[in-house]
């Protein structure tokens, strides 16, 4: 049997997968897979680093110290010491779809680095009210309070140039990797799951498909347990 070719004309022939929440959903469908940074723009790099000048005053928050430093990563302060070059404001995406699933129910906002914050704002703000009302803790507060559900972005016809390595470097390797994978179709998925990559480019909505995530009730969901509901894609979508 011919093992399908996975670049053509300079794009992937398969689909890759990109697990968030609906949180994110008007912006995707906005500028594309890519197109801007929420987390970025919201300021939770400057959050993190305001609760940091209070670090006296958190510390008896519960896993201070593990959180101290899962926040510093995000602020871009220090290196992840396993991802050097991870940006947990890039945009990741995954050619495993079971990958993406997992993610998206994992993280509530379907953001790990908002999801993981916020176990250090919400104490925070308990302890420093005066923290609430203010820029930009009442923008990211308001945002993730937001009612949301898990969703599933599917990516067509991506072009190859528009991707790196997850830790930033060419994506050479990978695509080799997939390539492999492909020999195989049944267990594709399963080898997939750790070759991810970060968008250098957006990827326009009008390749994009969106589901929304039913049937998750928690951590030990399974994959096959849930269902995928189309929604809307591009804003003109009908």
């Amino acid at each position: 049997m011919t093992t399908a070719r996975l670049v053509v004309d300079g794009r992937l022939t398969v689909p890759l997968f990109h697990g968030t929440s609906t949180l994110f959903c008007e912006s995707i469908r906005e500028t594309g897979l890519g197109g801007c940074s929420l987390l970025d723009e919201m300021g939770l790099g400057i959050a993190i680093r305001e609760l940091l000048k209070h670090e006296d005053e958190l510390q008896t928050i519960p896993n201070w110290d593990f959180e101290k430093r899962f926040m510093l990563r995000i602020a871009g302060v220090q290196e992840n010491p396993k991802r050097s070059i991870f940006r947990y404001c890039g945009t990741y995406v995954t050619p495993s779809r079971e990958t993406a699933l997992r993610y998206a129910t994992l993280y509530e906002c379907g953001s790990e680095a908002l999801t993981c914050t916020l176990k250090i704002i919400k104490p925070a703000v308990a302890q420093l009210p005066h923290l609430a009302s203010q820029q930009p803790f009442s923008t990211i507060l308001a945002f993730a309070e937001q009612p949301k559900l898990p969703v599933l972005v599917e990516a067509r016809d991506v072009q190859e140039e528009w991707l790196h390595s997850e830790g930033g470097e060419p994506p050479d390797a990978v695509l080799d990797f997939l390539q492999d994978a492909l020999q195989d179709p049944d267990i594709y998925d399963m080898w997939t799951q750790q070759s991810n990559f970060e968008l250098v480019h957006p990827i326009p909505s009008s390749q994009l498909r969106f589901y929304q995530i039913a049937g998750s009730s928690g951590r030990d969901t399974k994959t096959e347990q849930l269902k995928l509901i189309p929604l809307p894609g591009a804003p003109d979508s009908h």
